[in-house]
């Protein structure tokens, strides 16, 4: 307090803070004094003065505190699952700034009786955070375990919590229920569609998809199962059929199926049109019986019309001339009365080139 006596500010290893009257100045009864403090003045701080020739010291600890907490969450992700006699393990994990610390705390059932054992590490290796962890253990978890587990974590003012919901079973279970209709219907041609099952289970049960009572990624390598779904790309005609997702828990001798029907649609397509010319169309002498033929394909099996477009010859003597469709038409009938007289309309079904087909 003696204002007659020199008192030096040196930070470890080497420098010293000088008084400059502004930032930082010197006060007899209340010490130094540092506005601003920047990263200078973070360490270890010496303040000595020597009198009577005796050195006296008094040493300062520094840092720049802060409470900021980035991010907290607890794994594994709620919903956590666990059979009777399981043990439970959730690890709370914070991250703050480098210079902030935390007080982490954990709200559960069992609190009371303090049924958790609980151990916390600090987790430095990051340059730029710290990582603190809270880790909650159970072992033989029971009915009176299930609930939620909150992780609280204060710093300063700061102030986060992160809830994890536990259930506890005493068996293993499945359930699978179709997520769309039992038959379901694409189209030839689709880039992909996938076949999905809306399943609850525990544990995770093994998956298996079959086709028409085989193991569908057997058949082809455009199958692909993706949880609880299967995907075919690149639909044709031959993937329909009958699908069964077959489940199944071996620890629990579990075993669940379900079935659903896939009808592939396939737009029509006429034959005769795909290797038809109208470069040299046919010709036809004048009052000749002529059977004509349309042969189509497609699923479901499509509904054919004959239509019949009037021309309006010039008569001139070139070999062809072309009929409009603009023009008005009319649908044909055996009983017609317009244009050609209709004989008959037949329809059959005949397998060409191993396909069933209208013609």
């Amino acid at each position: 307090t003696s204002p007659n006596i020199t008192v030096t500010l040196k930070k470890f290893p080497s420098d010293t803070l000088t008084p400059d009257g502004e930032r930082i100045t010197w006060d007899s009864r209340k010490g130094f004094i540092i506005a601003n403090a920047t990263y200078r003045e973070i360490g270890l701080l010496n303040c000595e003065a020597t009198v009577n020739g005796r050195l006296y010291q008094t040493n300062y600890l520094t840092h720049r505190q802060t409470n900021t907490i980035l991010d907290v969450r607890i794994n594994p992700p709620s919903p956590v699952r666990l059979l009777y006699g399981q043990t439970l393990v959730l690890n709370c994990t914070t991250t703050t700034d480098l210079n902030t610390r935390v007080q982490m705390s954990w709200n559960y059932p069992g609190k009371a009786t303090k049924r958790a054992s609980i151990r916390q590490r600090i987790d430095q290796s990051n340059p730029h955070n710290n990582v603190f962890h809270s880790i909650l253990k159970i072992n033989d978890v029971q009915r009176h375990d299930k609930g939620l587990y909150t992780c609280r974590v204060k710093s300063g003012s700061s102030f986060r919590s992160f809830n994890a919901s536990v259930h506890v079973y005493g068996k293993g279970f499945i359930s699978v229920k179709h997520r769309k209709q039992q038959v379901q219907e694409t189209i030839a041609g689709k880039r992909s569609y996938r076949l999905s099952m809306k399943v609850k289970a525990f544990p995770s049960p093994e998956v298996v998809w079959l086709k028409d009572g085989s193991p569908a990624t057997g058949k082809s390598a455009r199958y692909s199962v993706h949880g609880y779904s299967l995907v075919i790309k690149d639909v044709t005609t031959e993937d329909a059929g009958d699908y069964t997702i077959v489940l199944g828990i071996k620890q629990s001798n579990l075993l669940r199926n379900l079935t659903a029907t896939l009808i592939v649609n396939a737009k029509p397509q006429i034959y005769e049109k795909s290797v038809s010319s109208f470069a040299s169309p046919a010709l036809y002498p004048l009052g000749s019986r002529q059977a004509l033929t349309c042969t189509v394909y497609g699923i479901p099996q499509p509904t054919i019309k004959w239509l019949w477009h009037p021309c309006h010859h010039n008569h001139s003597k070139e070999r062809y001339d072309f009929c409009s469709e603009s023009e008005d038409s009319s649908i044909l009938d055996p009983d017609s009365n317009v244009g050609n007289k209709i004989e008959s309309i037949t329809q059959r079904m005949m397998v060409i080139e191993g396909t069933n087909k209208t013609v």
